[in-house]
């Protein structure tokens, strides 16, 4: 069974009409293993969307341990990204945000850069069995 993760990373250009979007969309579908290439881990692409103003990893209920290879191919996306698109210049159009909700109520990871808009949040709630 092992400890289990809720997972999401969101990657989008903010500059007007996100006219750049369709440039972070294929940087990102060229990094994600390709199966029908021989790169393996054919699952992971099945946890990906793109859309006209975002690329979107969302993935609930996994096994988050830096050593597995899913986990270090998709934070080596995600680092890759970073540093090509989120300079940190004032005039970034460009944003990466990423959120990781353990099981236990105080493991939360998350992070940001670029010209983030904030479009990710965390609610939690509680629930009466």
């Amino acid at each position: 069974m092992g400890y289990r993760s809720d997972i999401t990373c969101i990657m989008y250009a903010t500059d007007k009409d996100n006219a750049g979007q369709p440039m972070v969309n294929e940087f990102i579908k060229q990094r994600i293993p390709n199966p029908s290439k021989g790169d393996g881990m054919p699952e992971l692409f099945k946890y990906f969307t793109f859309d006209e103003d975002k690329a979107l990893f969302q993935a609930e209920s996994w096994k988050w341990y830096p050593d597995f290879d899913e986990v270090k191919t998709l934070t080596s996306i995600f680092s890759e990204f970073a540093e090509t698109f989120c300079t940190g210049a004032v005039e970034d159009t460009y944003a990466i945000e990423f959120m990781r909700l353990g099981e236990d109520y105080t493991d939360f990871e998350g992070w940001d850069r670029g010209a983030s808009q904030g479009r990710l949040s965390l609610y939690r709630n509680i629930q009466i069995d």
